[in-house]
C-alpha cells in the first residue's frame, strides 16, 4: 500500500501545486476505474482525496469515511488516522485530532517510519495544547510540557530529524518565554 499511495500522492500533489486540476481529476478517475487492482483501492482513493482536499485548503473531507478499521494494512491505518487528524485540526477539533495522531504514532513506529512517528507525536502534543486540555493558559504546567517536548527532541535527534527538532525547539522556546525566562527562550531558539 505504501509505494502506491506515496507515488500517487506525489504525482497528484505536483499536479495540484501546478494548478493542473483537470489532469489531477483525470488521474483520480483512472484510479477509480482501476478499483479492482488493489484490495485497498477505496481506502487509497479516500486518502488521496483527503490529502488533496487539505492541500488545496478546501477541507471537504468527511472524517467519518476515514475509519482506520476499514483496512488490515497497518500503513494505511496509520495514514487514515493521520489524515483524519489533520482534517479535525482544520475544523478546530483539536482533541479529536490529537487522539488520531496519538493512534498513528505507534503504527508508524512499528513500520519504521520515524519521520511520520515523530510528526504524529508532535501533532498530538500540539492538539492537546490547543484543545485547552492543559487548562487555562495562566495555569498551564509548562514544566510538564517542556519535559514532553524534551523527550520528543531527544527522539528526533536520535534519528536525525532536524525538521521535527526545529519545531520542538520553537515550542520549547515559546514555553520559556511564557515563563519569563527570556535567556532560556533565546538559548532554545538558537540551539
Amino acid at each position: 500500500g505504501f509505494r502506491i499511495y506515496a507515488t500517487t500522492i506525489q504525482q497528484l500533489g505536483k499536479l495540484v501545486e501546478e494548478g493542473r486540476y483537470e489532469a489531477a481529476g483525470s488521474r483520480l478517475r483512472e484510479l477509480r476505474e482501476g478499483a479492482g487492482a488493489h484490495p485497498d483501492s477505496r481506502v487509497l482513493r479516500l486518502l488521496i482525496g483527503g490529502r488533496l482536499s487539505l492541500k488545496s485548503e478546501t477541507d471537504n473531507v468527511d472524517a467519518s469515511l476515514l475509519d482506520p478499521a476499514q483496512t488490515e494494512d497497518e500503513f494505511l491505518r496509520a495514514e487514515l488516522h493521520f489524515v483524519r487528524g489533520l482534517s479535525r485540526f482544520h475544523r478546530g477539533e483539536f482533541l479529536l485530532g490529537a487522539e488520531d495522531f496519538g493512534c498513528a504514532e505507534p503504527l508508524y513506529r512499528r513500520l519504521g517510519k520515524a519521520d511520520r512517528e515523530l510528526l504524529s507525536a508532535y501533532n498530538a502534543f500540539i492538539g492537546r495544547l490547543n484543545s485547552d486540555q492543559f487548562g487555562d493558559p495562566e495555569s498551564w504546567d509548562f514544566k510538564e510540557g517542556l519535559d514532553q517536548l524534551g523527550e520528543l527532541h531527544r527522539r528526533a535527534m536520535a534519528c536525525g530529524d532536524l525538521w521535527i527538532s526545529g519545531l520542538v525547539l520553537r515550542q520549547r522556546s515559546y514555553f520559556f518565554q511564557e515563563l519569563g525566562r527570556s535567556r532560556a527562550a533565546y538559548e532554545e531558539a538558537v540551539r
